[in-house]
């Protein structure tokens, strides 16, 4: 996946950025997690680091706010 946004950029992740995932294994708190947040029609993909019960955004950037997931498991 491709960055383009300033959602991670305290976390030396910037727009242009590559992301390569592994989705076989479970995340820990505080690994970066990249999911599909959907919101009316459409499905909007955000990188966020993973603190249960939230996937928070790290930026100097306003307007990412956290997410909260349904269950303790993020891959």
């Amino acid at each position: 996946l491709e960055v383009r946004d300033e959602s991670m950029n305290m976390s030396g992740i910037f727009p242009g950025d590559i992301i390569i995932s592994d989705l076989s294994r479970m995340c820990r708190p505080g690994q970066l997690v990249v999911a599909q947040h959907y919101h009316g029609r459409g499905a909007k993909t955000v990188i966020r680091k993973y603190e249960p019960p939230l996937l928070l955004s790290h930026s100097t950037s306003t307007g990412f706010s956290p997410l909260n997931i349904d269950s303790e498991e993020a891959r």
